[in-house]
Formats: C-alpha cells, structure tokens, sequence
C-alpha cells in the first residue's frame, strides 16, 4: 500500500473516531482489528496516527492559530481530519517535504470533501508553514 492509500487511511481511521469520541492512540489498534487491517501494511497510517495522538495539543494548537476568521469548532469533521494528519506531517515528519504533505491533503479534500474546500485546507495549511518557518 502507497503512502497516499495510508493517508487516506488514516484520515478514515482519524474520522471514525473523532465521530466516535474515540480520539486516543490507544484505539488504533482497535480500529485496525474491526476492520481487519494489517498494522504491517499500514505502518506510515499508524506512525501519523500516533505522532498526532501524542502531540495533538500542539498539532490543534497550530491549526487553530492559523484559521483565519474561522474556529477549530465550525470545521467539518472530515476537513479537520485532513488538515490534522497533514500538520502532523508538517510539523513531526522530516522525511516528508512540507509541500508533499500539503498536496496530499487537497487530493484528499478533492477525494472526501466539498468541491471546494481544497482550496480553504491548502490556505489554511499554507498559513501553518509560513507560521513554523518564522519561529525556527
């Protein structure tokens, strides 16, 4: 399984359980066991997954800073999901470039979302970038 059928992945698996109230890393194994999942081809989902259940504060707290007119609370859950796995990224994964993750986020917008929210999430991501570059 590629990278951007992990992401999708994790998305899935993220969104579930945001619906759930389940948002805890101790239910990714859960989740993967209800829909018979392997954990070993899935092992970039799962490593996004836990990087973001443990610094979920953080990862919130970027996304909240860089919303502009808009609050964490009103994003649809599924759009919330998308930016969160791609800040996760962002912000935890040096072995994947910044303008990677962004991408992959509006496939997956274009993939789950309303026609045009890609363009809000690639904004909303954008600000998140040029809001880390200015602090290193």
């Amino acid at each position: 399984m590629g990278r951007r059928e992990e992401r999708q992945k994790a998305v899935e698996l993220l969104y579930e359980m945001s619906v759930q109230k389940e948002d805890e890393a101790a239910y990714i194994k859960e989740y993967l066991d209800k829909y018979e999942l392997d954990s070993e081809n899935l092992k970039f989902a799962v490593r996004i997954l836990e990087a973001y259940f443990e610094n979920k504060e953080h990862v919130n707290s970027a996304i909240s800073e860089n919303l502009q007119k808009w609050k964490i609370e009103r994003l649809g859950k599924i759009d919330l999901n998308i930016i969160r796995i791609a800040t996760t990224e962002m912000l935890y994964f040096d072995d994947v470039p910044e303008a990677v993750s962004i991408n992959e986020a509006v496939e997956l917008a274009k993939l789950f979302s309303e026609e045009k929210a890609f363009k809000f999430i690639n904004k909303v991501l954008r600000n998140i970038l040029e809001s880390t570059k200015k602090g290193e």
